[in-house]
């Protein structure tokens, strides 16, 4: 991947189940954390793939994410 490409992760929820918690990818803003939250909403590893690749029922919809979402996406 060239720099520049907008990365997104599934989420690791296994060690916080809370209800009403989405499993979506997030935009990685660094180090393995969500754009939306990095105070709790870390990343799975080995997730990672190009943001514009993730299909819009699976993105993260919160405000730090949803921004940073490139247009377009799968169906």
């Amino acid at each position: 991947m060239s720099a520049g490409v907008v990365m997104a992760a599934w989420r690791d929820a296994s060690w916080f189940n809370h209800p009403g918690t989405a499993h979506r990818f997030h935009v990685v803003a660094g180090d393995w954390m969500a754009a939306c939250n990095t105070q709790w909403c870390m990343l799975a590893e080995f997730t990672g793939q190009a943001a514009s690749e993730v299909p819009g029922y699976l993105r993260c919809q919160r405000p730090g994410c949803k921004s940073r979402w490139p247009q377009g996406g799968r169906s």
